[in-house]
């Protein structure tokens, strides 16, 4: 009799003295077996996943060694049978799958795995006294006919269950390139830092023959650090004497001995002009110029071997009085050296409007910091550094997701005259547009391809008002809706 351990409610139980079990992938098992006596096989389910279906159907079939016959039908949308197949022919051997996850792995082009906890040796035993036999819908009747009239299997080894834990991989999903991490101060920007590049970062070698966890093209934006006061808390990898020590090596020329440059030799003198003055130069006499920049790299040297400068382009912009910065990093140890860089650059940024507004007559304020570190990583001997921090401090100094403002702005949601009302609304309180509809999922859908959510934390409670708001519609005699609050029963719902 097969006793299923995983998904029991999920699998069509046949004959009890069968030694066949089908697999019919991504066809309906129901469907299936319809067309088939269930006195022909003694069980009958589908694998969806080769990533996650094979490792049950493994354990099932360990834990019932009266299988001796595996037949593998049906559409096969995602390669789980020919995984399933490529097990039984080819084998396996141990591997990672794509997050990192220590696995068995199939040899196959198709990625597919079964858990180290389940022992090799068993799964050898079960390659070797189960027969795999491919067929189709139309053919199934005559093979698990003719299998029926064959000499009986009685099964070979003994029941195995082998324990499974749940195990979080080392790096989760992520877009390949690109992330956005906002902060209001250098301090606040670099705990989310961490957070994100142990989080989702991948994990490669580097030049120096050490790893480093790496997210390629991530954008920090510092929102208001004070450049005169920073915030540096003890936690940070760097102390206001470091930050003394290291401002005048980016914002003045000043030459230090046995160093190669300096991001000021670099910005002031290198080139034979300075480009901080150009940049304030340009600026106040053109404030809509979008061409105030600076180029550290110097092609002639530094493209030979190693030791180039890692911060490669500053590019300067006014907008609504602000003077906003944005700096190019090619490579960025996030850990040690980007909180420096960070307050160096804010302090330069602080500079350039102080000098911009003298010259100009203009009241100038500081905008927005940005960063785009293309190669944002982290070196493997910070990483238990990293993650003490950020299990000590990120969620004590980190302001809450959900208490940040979207830039594009908020919502009003109310319902009224039959439909849910959505209305959005600027961060300087001007109506923008209105959204209406019957259910939640309209009006996501309407706020999605608009493009007016920016934030993570805000599309969720939108969502979360959203699906409050239909269920007060739908049940309007007993509900009714208020942003924020629980639903209240109305004076018909009593």
């Amino acid at each position: 009799m097969f006793e299923p351990v995983y998904f029991s409610d999920q699998l069509v139980l046949g004959n009890p003295a069968s030694s066949v079990a089908v697999v019919t992938l991504w066809s309906k098992k129901e469907k299936i077996a319809e067309r088939v006596s269930t006195d022909l096989f003694a069980v009958m389910g589908q694998l969806y996943s080769p990533t996650r279906g094979l490792d049950p159907l493994v354990r099932n079939l360990l834990a019932n060694p009266s299988i001796r016959r595996l037949v593998i039908l049906g559409n096969d949308f995602t390669g789980s049978g020919k995984a399933l197949g490529d097990l039984f022919e080819h084998g396996f051997s141990r591997g990672a799958t794509t997050l990192g996850l220590a696995c068995w792995l199939v040899k196959s082009d198709v990625e597919a795995c079964i858990d180290l906890e389940v022992d090799a040796a068993a799964i050898e035993a079960m390659r070797a006294d189960i027969t795999v036999h491919r067929s189709d819908a139309d053919s199934l009747r005559a093979l698990l006919s003719g299998l029926a009239a064959a000499p009986a299997l009685p099964p070979s080894r003994k029941r195995l269950v082998f324990d499974k834990t749940q195990h979080k991989p080392p790096v989760l999903p992520a877009a390949d390139v690109v992330r956005v991490i906002r902060g209001a101060r250098v301090a606040d920007t670099w705990l989310e830092i961490l957070a994100a590049i142990m989080t989702f970062g991948r994990e490669s070698a580097t030049h120096y023959g050490s790893r480093q966890k790496e997210i390629i093209d991530l954008v920090s934006v510092v929102e208001s650090e004070d450049p005169e006061k920073p915030y540096v808390p003890e936690y940070l990898s760097c102390t206001e004497k470091d930050l003394e020590e290291y401002f005048p090596k980016v914002l003045t020329d000043r030459a230090y001995p046995d160093t190669a440059y300096t991001y000021g030799q670099r910005l002031r003198v290198h080139f034979g002009v300075d480009q901080l003055e150009s940049i304030i130069a340009k600026l106040a006499a053109d404030p809509d110029t979008r061409s105030a920049t600076a180029v550290l790299w110097d092609s002639a040297s530094d493209n030979k071997g190693h030791g180039a400068p890692c911060i490669n382009h500053i590019w300067a912009r006014l907008r609504d009085d602000k003077v906003y910065l944005t700096a190019t990093i090619r490579s960025n140890d996030m850990y040690s050296a980007w909180p420096e860089n960070a307050f160096a650059l804010r302090k330069l940024q602080s500079m350039i409007a102080a000098e911009v507004s003298r010259r100009s007559g203009r009241a100038l304020a500081l905008g927005e910091l940005v960063t785009l570190s293309e190669s944002a990583h982290i070196y493997g001997d910070c990483w238990a550094d990293a993650a003490r921090v950020i299990e000590q401090y990120r969620l004590r100094e980190a302001a809450a997701p959900e208490s940040r403002q979207d830039p594009a702005g908020s919502f009003v949601i109310s319902v009224a005259d039959g439909a849910i009302v959505c209305e959005h609304i600027s961060p300087s309180g001007e109506h923008i547009d209105t959204y209406t509809g019957h259910t939640a999922a309209h009006i996501a859908g309407l706020l999605t391809r608009a493009g007016v959510i920016t934030s993570v934390a805000h599309g969720v409670y939108v969502g979360r008002e959203l699906a409050r708001a239909e269920t007060a519609l739908a049940n309007s005699d007993i509900f009714d809706y208020v942003q924020d609050q629980q639903l209240k029963r109305n004076r018909e719902g009593k």
